[in-house]
């Protein structure tokens, strides 16, 4: 029961880092959020 922390759909779920791991996130649960595929589209590389 998963959704998406910005826009709350529940739709194509998946693991985001906060902190893009590109710029030296860590992959850790403090660092970690659910993101539906189109807001994690949006984000690219971005930190929000």
């Amino acid at each position: 029961n998963y959704k998406c922390v910005h826009c709350a759909s529940p739709e194509d779920i998946c693991i985001d880092h906060i902190i893009p791991f590109i710029r030296g996130g860590k992959t850790t649960e403090g660092n970690l959020q659910t993101l539906c595929k189109k807001c994690n589209s949006k984000k690219s590389d971005k930190v929000l």
